[in-house]
């Protein structure tokens, strides 16, 4: 199917009833606005035109841009977008809830259906995460050195009400 408008498609995973959604950053022409970006494709391959508008749904950041990283879903079908939020230069690590069925932010969820989380005072950003048999989420975020590709650090959090977390392991090199 046409994902030419999602320029970076980074995550994937599968619901119960087999729709295989995909994760990653739409941006405009000029790539100054970057967009957490799901799509939703059923299981003959066709987008799910009640998801977001005709199975593509985009989510903005307020005051910086969003890239989206990884999908997990929870046992109700919603799902939670792990990513960073680049915000005035800065990095952070960002979850946003999104309703599977409809493709909305789930406004009960950190600040209306968005969580921006600081972790350890630094520019870690939000690369993996998972949940446990509670519904629990836990993210991973890396630390780059902004001078080159390397990253040097990670971090993980397992989120009990967002935004707040509770860091569980933290600076690795």
């Amino acid at each position: 199917r046409d994902l030419h408008s999602f320029p970076t498609r980074r995550s994937s995973d599968l619901d119960a009833s087999g729709n295989f959604f995909v994760v990653g950053e739409a941006a405009n022409s000029t790539f100054q606005s970057q967009q957490f970006a799901v799509a939703k494709v059923d299981p003959s391959g066709n987008f799910v035109s009640g998801f977001g508008t005709g199975g593509k749904a985009a989510f903005s950041l307020a005051g910086g841009a969003a890239i989206g990283s990884s999908v997990q879903i929870d046992k109700d079908g919603n799902l939670y977008v792990i990513g960073a939020a680049i915000i005035s230069n800065t990095a952070y690590t960002e979850v946003m809830q999104v309703d599977g069925t409809a493709g909305t932010l789930i406004p009960t969820f950190g600040t209306n259906g968005q969580a921006t989380i600081d972790l350890l005072n630094g520019d870690y950003v939000g690369v993996a995460g998972a949940l446990d048999p509670n519904g629990r989420l836990y993210v991973t975020a890396s630390m780059q050195d902004p001078t080159s590709s390397t990253v040097s650090e990670f971090a993980a959090a397992r989120l009990v009400t967002a935004p707040t977390n509770e860091i569980f392991s933290s600076g690795f090199e």
